[in-house]
């Protein structure tokens, strides 16, 4: 007699860094989270893994351009990510924001 759990596969996380990333995809697909949330979510998983955001997006089952659509908004600064949150600045905008702003500094 075969048991209905004896179907279900057992996740056994060896290290913190597996953990985190099982968390973060979990909390990335199933939790109602807004884009900034998920955007820092998948960034601190390419930190972690030492993903490219091409291999990300594969990873994490999204396209790239959704990927870089929700990531553009990371390096902007408090004012313009709190407009993200507030859904009065779309995050494309807040990313350009902010590469405008790191070009400043560059050159």
């Amino acid at each position: 007699m075969h048991s209905l759990f004896s179907k279900v596969p057992l996740v056994a996380d060896t290290t913190l860094e597996q953990k985190i990333e099982r968390q973060l995809i979990e909390n990335i697909h199933h939790e109602p989270l807004s884009d900034l949330e998920k955007a820092q979510a998948i960034k601190r998983l390419i930190e972690i893994k030492g993903w490219s955001e091409l291999a990300a997006a594969a990873n994490l089952g999204m396209g790239y351009t959704t990927m870089r659509y929700l990531l553009s908004p990371v390096d902007a600064p408090k004012e313009v990510k709190e407009l993200v949150e507030e859904e009065e600045l779309p995050p494309s905008i807040a990313g350009e924001i902010a590469y405008q702003r790191l070009r400043t500094f560059i050159v």
